[in-house]
């Protein structure tokens, strides 16, 4: 079986759900399923460097006070935790994922998509990494590829 995942590395809803198949392929066997990431950008026009602060970004997003799209990056969180993640959306840093998906298809040519979307995806809501900056997709790849 091949799976097609359009995913972006910013998304949570898309590391939620990362999780929520693994869980599944466990739970029902993994032999012989393949899985491919699709490149999505949530934001295309998002800009590199801007380092913005992600609750103020989805406040403005959703034309709502600073408060409600804290609460509402709070809410996401507590979602992660059910399926083993730690947001960190204090440290996130807003970015354009064109490059970060260029490296995930580079990867891909390795056999290491699969790996290399799960680092970017928890160096960007984990540890607050910028993965739109070359440096750090450099040493991410590093680690995968």
């Amino acid at each position: 079986m091949k799976i097609e995942i359009w995913s972006d590395v910013v998304c949570p809803f898309c590391y939620i759900g990362k999780r929520r198949l693994e869980e599944a392929m466990k739970q029902f066997g993994q032999e012989n399923i393949q899985i491919h990431f699709r490149s999505y950008q949530l934001d295309p026009n998002a800009e590199k460097g801007g380092h913005s602060d992600i609750h103020e970004m989805l406040a403005t997003k959703y034309g709502v006070p600073y408060e409600e799209g804290k609460r509402m990056n709070d809410q996401m969180a507590e979602q992660a935790k059910t399926v083993g993640l730690d947001f960190n959306f204090d440290q996130v840093i807003p970015t354009n994922t064109e490059d970060a998906h260029r490296l995930s298809h580079f990867a891909n040519q390795q056999g290491k998509m699969y790996d290399m979307m799960e680092r970017l995806m928890r160096a960007y809501f984990t540890e607050g990494k910028d993965v739109g900056d070359h440096q750090v997709l450099v040493d991410l790849a590093e680690e995968v590829v």
